[in-house]
């Protein structure tokens, strides 16, 4: 079943819910307003009981007589009155005053009548139809004053059926208007299908959803255009950092195959010749082993983090860092770091971190310090290099890239890549500028913890 009709029908179902409970209640309220106005009268005509509880406790009322003593227009039903009249002595005998047939009387009016029982009045039914009975104590015995529901049982019938047609018409209503409004509703939702559909059959990340709208059906076209364009841009970088690799992976494959072709056929190379072969294919080696650690990195996703989050104190980490390239490069690394303290994956930022710092000494002279700054949670790596051409400082961090005067350096350039990944990854920022030193500081920022 199709979600419009699923919401045309609820729409029903809820309007005849509704208008059952209305109707109910209308009818009932009908009900009580009919017999309230029949007690009403029951108990304005109920004046006359004393006249006749005087006339049954002396005796001249029997029964089927008595109604000659008030004349043609008596007031006890036969002179136009819709009232019937009957009494209920102690010893249980009835005096029939205004009808053919006696009006019910039941165990509740002979209490009444012996004086056990206080007034009542209710509802009763009988062979000649349903009556509305009052029913007083007098002298001598009880007077019932009734009065029939036919007319009161017609009204309620005919309210029924009214209520009944009424509510039908509405139910109808409410499923085509249900169905109007969900298919103006969905058409959004419509478009999203359409669009979800193109794309699974077309692949074409491309497409996109027209938004107008401000409520939950625009914000959920608005996530699902978010989702399409952060898979188009997962896409390009994929295929991007395909044909990157590729290309960078053929350069040392293809020395290290020359290098092991001329040891394979090395018939009569010296010693010297055949070490130094060795030594070329092993750096190829070396270094194809980087380009693929660095390329699984880079395509691991950032968003599901191997490792948990700790509190990480960002002078620590530059003075831990900074101590083990001193020992491998010889270089001389001052460190000058506050308290900044950030909430992060420790081995990612120490693996950022030392990328900065292998990234500042291919640049540095040997005689020139690096300086490692740690200021309200960022680090900036300062070099005394050459610097970075104004050109190239919005491109540093992307993948593979290489200015000119850094295409004979050695490197893969995708260590300030990884940088920037795990930065974001982080939620921080990464940047490169000038240096004060005359190279160029290269760093990022991490947000409070």
């Amino acid at each position: 079943m199709k979600l419009r009709t699923r919401l045309a029908l609820l729409s029903a179902l809820a309007v005849a819910a509704v208008i059952v409970v209305a109707a109910i209640g209308a009818a009932k309220a009908a009900e009580r307003e009919f017999l309230a106005e029949i007690d009403e009268t029951l108990l304005e005509r109920a004046d006359l009981v004393p006249r006749l509880g005087d006339l049954a406790a002396s005796g001249q009322l029997r029964v089927g007589r008595g109604l000659e003593r008030f004349g043609p227009n008596n007031p006890f039903g036969r002179g136009g009155s819709d009232e019937l009249f009957q009494i209920v002595r102690a010893d249980g005998q009835l005096g029939l005053i205004s009808s053919e047939e006696p009006l019910p009387a039941d165990e509740v009016d002979l209490r009444i009548a012996q004086g056990y029982a206080a007034a009542t009045i209710r509802s009763v039914s009988s062979d000649d139809g349903r009556y509305r009975i009052l029913t007083v104590p007098v002298n001598g015995g009880a007077v019932q004053v009734a009065r029939s529901l036919a007319e009161f049982d017609a009204s309620t019938a005919r309210l029924a059926r009214t209520l009944t047609i009424a509510g039908g018409v509405g139910v109808a209503l409410a499923g085509v208007a249900g169905l109007l409004v969900a298919k103006s509703a969905l058409k959004p939702v419509d478009q999203l299908t359409e669009t979800v559909e193109h794309v699974a059959t077309t692949q074409e990340l491309g497409a996109r959803i027209a938004v107008e709208r401000n409520d939950e059906v625009g914000r959920l076209a608005m996530r699902f255009n978010e989702m399409l364009e952060a898979l188009q841009s997962s896409r390009v970088q994929q295929e991007r950092l395909v044909r990157d690799a590729g290309h960078e992976l053929r350069t040392p494959l293809t020395a290290l195959r020359t290098n092991v072709e001329l040891l394979a056929r090395g018939h009569g190379m010296t010693d010297e010749q055949r070490s130094e072969l060795l030594l070329a294919a092993t750096a190829e080696l070396e270094e194809l082993t980087t380009l693929t650690a660095e390329l699984v990195e880079l395509a691991a996703d950032p968003s599901a983090p191997t490792e948990r989050s700790v509190e990480v104190d960002l002078g620590e980490l530059a003075e831990r860092v900074a101590e083990r390239f001193r020992k491998r490069s010889q270089h001389t690394i001052v460190v000058t770091a506050d308290d900044s303290m950030v909430i992060g994956r420790l081995s990612e930022l120490e693996t950022a971190v030392g990328n900065l710092v292998d990234n500042a000494i291919k640049w540095s002279p040997q005689a020139e310090p690096i300086t490692i700054t740690v200021d309200s949670r960022s680090i900036a790596v300062d070099d005394a290099g050459t610097g970075i051409p104004h050109g190239d400082l919005g491109r540093v961090f992307d993948r593979f890239y290489r200015s000119d005067t850094a295409r004979t350096t050695p490197g893969s350039g995708l260590g300030l890549a990884i940088v920037r990944k795990i930065v974001e990854g982080h939620g921080g920022t990464v940047f490169a500028e000038a240096s004060q030193h005359g190279g160029a500081s290269v760093g990022f920022r991490l947000p409070a913890a």
